[in-house]
């Protein structure tokens, strides 16, 4: 095939001639060069679905993590407020507890072998699902957290330890006993120690003196209020060793043990009051501190 091109106005003629290798080339290349476009396109799309598939592989690996992570962390603040809660029972405190928030992503634990959905989106983000799951218990933990900082509170209000250290006996337990000087039944709203006159008295918690001197058949007596409800009184002492209005701290003296007021002999009579009611001081806590 030939072609011929006049060449403006000077009306030179130029001349091609196309063999046959020429055209065939010419449509070889026209046929391939959008076949490899799209080769191309299908190389990519399928190199970019690998990476997918190993990107969506770590992040389930990263939740899974995350998961069992948070699974431990609330299974070891049940087992907490769990021991928490028995203790307060024994002392015959109401509790109450909030259980753990149930999961709907993160602690919902799945399975089975990992396929890649092409083109079809998840309803649910897992990451998402496990970022509200992470909220939520966090939010709870502190709100617990909240609680146990009000109980500790009032533990440390609670008259619980020994008012006397060592080498001392029960004489008379809280409760109905025979009145030792007229015989009749009568309710004893304390517990008696006995031990050598002069053993030193201790405050069974920390607290502000509220009385401190003689009062009838108390003797020489010395009235704490720990707050809370919570007031312990420590009765027929010889001396005393604080005055009104002063603050003590569990363990310090406030008196030495005597024979004052309604007593037949050496002993400290130790109430607790709660709300102004007598409550029984040998509680499980005392009981374990011997």
């Amino acid at each position: 095939m030939q072609l011929i091109w006049i060449a403006g106005p000077s009306g030179r003629m130029r001349s091609w001639t196309l063999r046959r290798a020429h055209v065939l080339g010419a449509l070889s290349l026209a046929i391939m060069l959008p076949m490899a476009g799209t080769l191309g396109n299908v190389l990519w799309r399928w190199y970019g679905g690998q990476e997918q598939v190993q990107l969506q592989a770590q992040q389930q690996e990263q939740l899974h993590d995350i998961n069992s992570r948070l699974a431990q962390m609330v299974a070891q603040v049940q087992l907490l407020e769990q021991q928490k809660s028995d203790m307060l029972r024994l002392l015959g405190a109401r509790v109450s507890t909030e259980e753990a928030p149930t999961g709907k992503g993160s602690l919902r634990f799945q399975g089975g072998p990992f396929k890649l959905l092409m083109g079809v989106g998840l309803q649910d983000d897992p990451w998402a699902a496990t970022e509200h799951e992470i909220n939520t218990h966090t939010a709870w933990v502190r709100r617990l957290n909240r609680q146990w900082q009000k109980e500790q509170a009032q533990l440390q209000a609670m008259p619980l330890s020994f008012p006397l250290a060592s080498g001392y006996d029960i004489s008379s337990e809280f409760g109905a006993r025979q009145d030792p000087f007229t015989g009749m039944g009568a309710l004893h709203e304390g517990l008696d120690f006995t031990a050598d006159p002069g053993t030193p008295v201790l405050a069974t918690a920390s607290g502000r003196v509220v009385r401190a001197g003689y009062a009838g058949a108390y003797g020489q007596m010395v009235e704490l209020d720990h707050g809370k409800g919570y007031v312990s009184r420590y009765a027929h002492m010889r001396k005393l060793l604080v005055r009104e209005g002063a603050q003590v701290q569990r363990g310090d003296p406030v008196g030495e043990l005597g024979n004052t007021g309604r007593s037949t002999g050496a002993h400290l009579h130790y109430e607790i009051r709660y709300r102004g009611q007598a409550i029984n001081p040998q509680t499980p806590l005392m009981a374990w501190n011997r």
